[in-house]
């Protein structure tokens, strides 16, 4: 993938590993929930805004980040 990032393509991916999207250049959170509660871009930026933020993403990156990897 980073080839073909320094390739100057963009990669769009879903995925829910926090390593992954703690990695990622730009963060969309869908939500705010699931199904018909869903859907929604409830954030979108770099990490450093998203962690200042309290959706469920955000949330269980700061529960990740601050009280250990498991």
């Amino acid at each position: 993938m980073r080839n073909m990032i320094k390739k100057g393509n963009s990669v769009i991916v879903i995925e829910h590993n926090l390593d992954f999207i703690i990695d990622s250049d730009y963060i969309i959170d869908m939500g705010p929930d699931a199904g018909k509660n869903g859907g929604k871009i409830v954030f979108n930026g770099f990490i450093d805004d998203l962690i200042k933020t309290n959706t469920y993403t955000a949330i269980a990156i700061k529960e990740y980040l601050y009280n250990g990897k498991q």
